[in-house]
């Protein structure tokens, strides 16, 4: 992912606009806006992730665990979910450019 998508994952957690882990965003998903997953989750927490669903669009990065923890100030992340509209927004917008 590029460096403005990385730079807008870390502000959303210094803003206190993240939930950090699987069973953190189970418990409070109707927040959730945005899920960021890294690119090397376990099978288990990938079914754990999709079966999350509730509509929530998904942003698979080529960021593994412990680069995606680096981000956000953590050792090893395998996902985090954004719960504000406008870092959803700019998220989304920066993968679309990640992707042309």
């Amino acid at each position: 992912m590029n460096d403005k998508f990385r730079s807008l994952l870390g502000f959303a957690r210094k803003s206190g606009n993240l939930i950090i882990g699987f069973d953190n965003i189970r418990k409070k998903s109707s927040k959730a806006l945005l899920l960021v997953s890294a690119s090397d989750p376990s099978e288990r927490t990938k079914k754990n992730i999709e079966s999350l669903g509730f509509g929530c669009p998904i942003i698979r990065t080529d960021m593994n665990k412990r680069e995606l923890g680096n981000i956000i100030g953590c050792s090893s992340v395998a996902v985090v979910a954004v719960i504000d509209e406008n870092f959803a927004k700019q998220l989304k917008l920066q993968a679309e450019k990640e992707r042309e």
